[in-house]
């Protein structure tokens, strides 16, 4: 009798032991989540597979990055180079190189679209007022005189000099875009330099979304290839 209560308490010791072993193959690697509000709206960064405080202080440069970047694109700061821009439309105006890759992206999507994508729709959206009162509806004068400041092909934008130029009473919003070109540029720089100098071999990988938009992801075996010989 001893030996069968034995033998029984030996088989289920080895199938709890099973289980767990499974169920540990089972799971996911560990993850990391952080957020933060930007751009009005919601930033998530995920990391799987790394250290927590690798995780931590990489997320941590990465949000500090995608904040520097908000604060020359968005039109909602007084102080963005966006709204330098646009207070001054006819003047030629040095931006940096967020600013310039978000218009180059913003006019390639536009010629995609045939241009119904348009990063020069402000005048427009600022004449109905959709916003504050979504009843009111401009005159056809209004929009016609308005219509000539609008269009993504009036764009002046020197490339070499990192400098762009608009027409007299054109405005640019580049929400379109920067949202997804964000959390693509923060996680590229960040954790890739951040994980390669770690000098880390396990496979990292991060992920940003933000409400509203689609995902963007990094991880260690393509940023090996992209950064290889770059110093940080």
């Amino acid at each position: 009798m001893d030996a069968k209560r034995k033998a029984l308490t030996a088989f289920i010791g080895l199938a709890a032991l099973a289980f767990l072993i499974f169920n540990a193959n089972q799971a996911g690697p560990v993850s990391y989540k952080y957020t933060q509000p930007a751009m009005g709206t919601i930033f998530n960064i995920t990391v799987y597979g790394a250290q927590e405080n690798n995780a931590r202080d990489s997320s941590r440069k990465a949000f500090s990055l995608l904040h520097s970047i908000e604060a020359e694109l968005s039109r909602f700061r007084d102080d963005s180079e966006l709204s330098s821009v646009n207070k001054q439309p006819a003047s030629s105006h040095k931006i940096s190189g967020h600013f310039l890759d978000c218009v180059k992206q913003s006019i390639a999507v536009g010629d995609l679209t045939q241009g119904y994508f348009d990063i020069t729709f402000l005048p427009l959206y600022k004449a109905w007022d959709w916003r504050n009162d979504p009843k009111n509806e401009p005159s056809a004068g209004t929009l016609e005189a308005l219509l000539k400041s609008v269009g993504y092909k009036k764009i002046k934008l020197d490339e070499k000099n990192s400098s762009i130029c608009l027409m007299p009473g054109m405005m640019l919003d580049l929400g379109g875009v920067a949202k997804g070109y964000s959390p693509t540029n923060a996680l590229a720089s960040q954790f890739a330099t951040a994980f390669l100098k770690s000098g880390s071999s396990s496979p990292t990988n991060a992920l940003a979304t933000a409400a509203g938009t689609s995902a963007s992801r990094a991880s260690t075996s393509r940023c090996r290839t992209q950064y290889r010989g770059r110093t940080a």
